[in-house]
């Protein structure tokens, strides 16, 4: 999956699954073959003015040098290597992502389309969380409590295997289904 804006690259880069959903955004027709549909997101985009042609994908704000900056920033802080079980917990989510093939996906910085969520995005946030009124005592049980609470409503799990599956509560593959997964995979 694309771990940029939506280039012309990135789109092709994507499931057709993924650029249905964005389509969907702009009640755009969601018919026809993969480069029909990317033809018709970046002709939306250009449409709105947000990106200056059909290659390079920019945004023509100028916050985006100031976005580029923060989100550098977050990377570098979630990079930094924290006590052993904080990285058990880490490494514990991403098993269960590589496992159950769901990855965390957020809308752009133009608010158009999917990315990825870089791993380090979510350490910066376990880092940042603060659980001094936590009733959760364990380092699994304060990471799932920062998940609901911090990423839960700003992140989606999205299938990135081929069977199109929904994550949501009328789903089998729910928060519920995440939470088992989780404890038992770092247990």
């Amino acid at each position: 999956m694309p771990t940029t804006c939506n280039t012309r690259a990135d789109l092709e880069l994507m499931h057709v699954c993924f650029l249905k959903n964005i389509l969907r955004e702009y009640n755009l027709p969601t018919n026809g073959k993969k480069p029909v549909l990317i033809q018709r997101i970046i002709t939306k985009l250009q449409n709105l003015n947000i990106i200056n042609d059909s290659t390079s994908g920019l945004p023509k704000s100028e916050d985006y040098d100031r976005w580029s900056a923060e989100w550098e920033q977050l990377i570098q802080k979630g990079a930094k290597k924290q006590d052993k079980e904080f990285e058990k917990v880490i490494n514990s989510f991403t098993k269960w992502c590589k496992i159950n093939k769901f990855e965390l996906f957020k809308i752009t910085h133009t608010g158009i389309g999917f990315i990825n969520v870089h791993i380090n995005e979510i350490r910066a946030a376990f880092i940042d969380y603060n659980h001094a009124d936590s009733i959760p005592r364990t380092k699994i049980e304060i990471f799932i409590e920062m998940f609901y609470e911090n990423i839960a409503g700003i992140y989606e799990f999205f299938d990135v295997s081929n069977d199109n599956r929904d994550f949501g509560d009328n789903s089998p593959y729910n928060y519920e289904w995440f939470t088992k997964g989780l404890i038992e995979i770092h247990n």
